[in-house]
């Protein structure tokens, strides 16, 4: 039969790669979901989810909603641009929209935060299908594991920095806070934040147990 020893090292590689994976999983969930960044507008009924590449406005009504549903997304259309397209229509969200907030503008702009995101989180991706592919050939080549455990740890660098970097931005005062006639909306980070977060856990707890697969 099998040795403890070649039970463990294939056992903690097997678990090690499936905890990359599903990183890998909530990352591109997180990438493809526009609320990063959420904010209720209530002065407009509106609540706008601000992502990396897509931003989205759906209409809310406060008042005539039970407390849980408020925030559900699921009743209400969205109403989406990609932040690439935006330019060209320079500025308005819909054309006939007329009580878009003044601020709102620059929320759907591109800016170097969010591609560095981007490309931190498609560097998250890459790595991972590479650790991927060097787990599966540290079966048979036990050497390769040290560059297994290294990539796997790069991938949670990435992961990190970009889930840091997104948050310290988000947060400076003219990022986080829109102005509208009447009152001043704080945006908070969202689902898709916190999917990143959770992403960077699991890539994280990936190169821990890719160290015990080492240490076999």
């Amino acid at each position: 039969g099998m040795s403890m020893n070649e039970f463990g090292r294939k056992a903690s590689l097997t678990c090690s790669i499936i905890l990359g994976l599903i990183g890998l999983g909530l990352t591109i969930a997180a990438i493809l979901m526009p609320s990063w960044q959420v904010v209720n507008l209530r002065e407009y009924n509106s609540i706008h989810e601000h992502g990396l590449w897509l931003d989205c406005t759906r209409h809310s009504r406060d008042g005539e909603r039970p407390l849980l549903q408020r925030y559900a997304t699921i009743s209400e259309p969205l109403h989406c641009v990609y932040k690439f397209d935006y330019d060209k229509y320079s500025g308005t969200f819909d054309q006939g929209d007329d009580n878009s907030p003044v601020g709102e503008v620059n929320r759907h702009k591109f800016y170097g935060w969010h591609t560095a995101t981007l490309i931190l989180l498609f560097l998250a991706i890459l790595t991972t299908f590479l650790s991927a592919c060097l787990g599966i050939c540290s079966c048979c080549y036990g050497s390769i594991s040290l560059v297994y455990t290294a990539v796997t740890l790069l991938t949670t660098f990435l992961s990190s920095v970009a889930v840091g970097l997104f948050f310290f931005y988000s947060h400076r005062a003219d990022n986080r806070f829109i102005k509208g006639i009447v009152g001043t909306y704080e945006q908070r980070v969202g689902a898709a934040f916190f999917m990143q977060l959770a992403a960077s856990f699991f890539f994280f707890f990936a190169f821990l147990v890719g160290m015990v697969f080492t240490y076999f």
